[in-house]
């Protein structure tokens, strides 16, 4: 699984890693507001 979280949103990046997901290294622009930067994380499913 994949999300894209706004850089520097420290309260939404703790939930998401306490929910398994991990930082990948990846960044971006925000399509929708360019001067911010996006990171990509990842869950591995168990299935």
């Amino acid at each position: 699984m994949k999300l894209w979280g706004t850089a520097g949103n420290s309260s939404a990046t703790k939930l998401y890693e306490s929910s398994g997901f991990v930082p990948t290294g990846k960044t971006d622009l925000l399509p929708s507001h360019p001067s911010l930067y996006v990171i990509e994380m990842v869950r591995e499913l168990g299935l």
